[in-house]
C-alpha cells in the first residue's frame, strides 16, 4: 500500500506498522502526531487502520475514528493524523513479504522483520540483508528464498517474499549516513544496577535509548569487542563470542536472546537507523557472534540513575 501527501512525501507499507512521532515503524515528525498514533495492517484481503488513542485523532475521509476499531482503507481515501499534512491512499496492493501457516494463519512483518510464530515469541526471524533475504534461528543466519517452508511454533510456514523491493518499506526520511555500520555506539552505565543508556551517534543526529533489556546484550558484546582490542588482537577477530557463552554470561534463555535482538532491530529501525541486520554479525558455521559496529565506547557508571527505565 502507498500513501502520498500534497508535498510529494510517499509512505509505503508492506506489513503491520505503527505510524507515529516516536517509537514507530513509520515516523511523521509533526507536533500534533502522537508517539504511537495509529496502526496499519493487512487482513481479510484489505488494508485497515485503527487509532491507538491519539490525542488529536485519526481521520479517514473526514471522519474521526473511534479508538480501537479497524477502518478499511480504499484507493483514494484521505488519511489525516492529527494536524499533519493529509495523505491520500494511492494504491492498496497486497503486501509482499509474509508467511502462511498450515492452519491458514497469515503472519506479516513488523518494522521490517517477519517473526515466526509471532513477534512476542520469535523462534525464526526473516529479514532483508545486503545480500538478499536471510533467516535467523538459534543464532544462525542462512539465506532464504521465496516459497521456502520452515517449522516454527509447532507449525509449518510457507515464506512468501514475492518481488519485494528494498524501497517498499520506509521510515522517516534519513540521510545515508544514518547507517548502523557507520554509527558510534556509546554505552552509559548507571549506579543503579541494570540501567544502561545507549547513545547512537550518526552524522545527522543522535539516537538515545534507555531502559531496554536488549541494551544489556549489546553492552556484553561491546565489552567483548573492547577487551579483545585491548589485547591488540586483529580487529577482524575482536569481539567474537559463542552463543552459548553469551547465554551463560547473561543467564538468559535462547528465546530471551532472540527476543532481545529482535526488539533491538525494531527499535533502531523505528528511530530511522538503517541496515539493522548488521547490528549483530554471525559466523554461520561456528555459532559465533559479535556486535557489528566497531566504534564503541563504554562510559563508567554515573552518580545518578538513568531516566525512562522500563521493563524487559
Amino acid at each position: 500500500m502507498r500513501w502520498v501527501s500534497a508535498d510529494d512525501r510517499e509512505l509505503r507499507f508492506w506489513g503491520e506498522t505503527v505510524v507515529g512521532r516516536g517509537h514507530a515503524g513509520i515516523v511523521i515528525d509533526h507536533r500534533t502526531v502522537s508517539a504511537q498514533h495509529a496502526r496499519v495492517s493487512y487482513f481479510d484481503d484489505s488494508w485497515r487502520i485503527r487509532d491507538l488513542g491519539s490525542r488529536n485523532g485519526t481521520f479517514v475521509d473526514g471522519h474521526r475514528l473511534e479508538v480501537g476499531p479497524w477502518r478499511r482503507l480504499e484507493a483514494g481515501s484521505r488519511v489525516e493524523l492529527g494536524g499533519a499534512p493529509v495523505f491520500r491512499v494511492a494504491d492498496v496492493g497486497a503486501p509482499t513479504m509474509h508467511a502462511h501457516s498450515e492452519q491458514g494463519v497469515i503472519a506479516l512483518p513488523v518494522d521490517g522483520v517477519l517473526a515466526l510464530p509471532s513477534s512476542d515469541a520469535p523462534e525464526v526471524l526473516v529479514m532483508e540483508s545486503d545480500d538478499g533475504y536471510v533467516m535467523e534461528r538459534d543464532g544462525q543466519q542462512l539465506p532464504i528464498v521465496d516459497g521456502a517452508e520452515i517449522e516454527a511454533g509447532g507449525e509449518r510456514w510457507r515464506i512468501v517474499l514475492g518481488g519485494f523491493d528494498a524501497g517498499l518499506y520506509e521510515t522517516q526520511p534519513t540521510a545515508p549516513e544514518r547507517d548502523v555500520r557507520a554509527a558510534r555506539f556509546t554505552f552509559i552505565e548507571s549506579m543503579e544496577i541494570g540501567l544502561v543508556r545507549l547513545d547512537i551517534a550518526c552524522e545527522d543526529g543522535l539516537v538515545s535509548i534507555s531502559g531496554r533489556s536488549f541494551i544489556v546484550v549489546l553492552l556484553h558484546l561491546a565489552r567483548a569487542r573492547l577487551s579483545d582490542r585491548s589485547q591488540a588482537k586483529d580487529e577482524r577477530q575482536c569481539g567474537w563470542r559463542s552463543r552459548r557463552d553469551v547465554l551463560s554470561a547473561l543467564r538468559i534463555t535462547p528465546e530471551k536472546l532472540n527476543l532481545d535482538l529482535h526488539r533491538a532491530r525494531r527499535v533502531l529501525s523505528a528511530e530511522g537507523v538503517r541496515a539493522v541486520d548488521a547490528l549483530i554479525e554471525r559466523r554461520r558455521d561456528s555459532g559465533m557472534m559479535r556486535l557489528g559496529p566497531g566504534d564503541v565506547t563504554i562510559c563508567p557508571p554515573a552518580d545518578h540513575p538513568l531516566d525512562d527505565a522500563e521493563g524487559a
